[in-house]
């Protein structure tokens, strides 16, 4: 069986579909349950082909980004407490465990 360039090309465009559903499916269910994205997009970049490595490497990211952007968050809205965070802070570089 021969391929054309017709069906290279309708299964690119399938396959971009595909990602941006993903994506934004990935970025809806993440927003909803308040996982960050990141526990939906490893698997489904799994799904799609992508190497295990950069599939992981992606999610953590997106968790990592999220995460960080709920921080920040937190902290504009003044309801980050600072001296909890610095006692964390300490026990945490300090492997203290109270």
């Amino acid at each position: 069986m021969y391929f054309t360039d017709q069906d290279f090309e309708a299964h690119e465009i399938l396959s971009l579909i595909f990602c941006a559903l993903c994506g934004l499916t990935g970025g809806i269910v993440g927003g909803l349950l308040g996982s960050g994205g990141g526990f939906v997009l490893g698997p489904l970049l799994l799904e799609i082909g992508v190497i295990p490595q950069v599939a992981s490497a992606t999610a953590t990211f997106v968790m990592m980004f999220s995460s960080s952007l709920s921080v920040v968050e937190f902290y504009l809205l003044k309801r980050f407490p600072i001296p909890y965070g610095k006692i964390y802070l300490n026990h945490t570089i300090g492997g203290k465990d109270y």
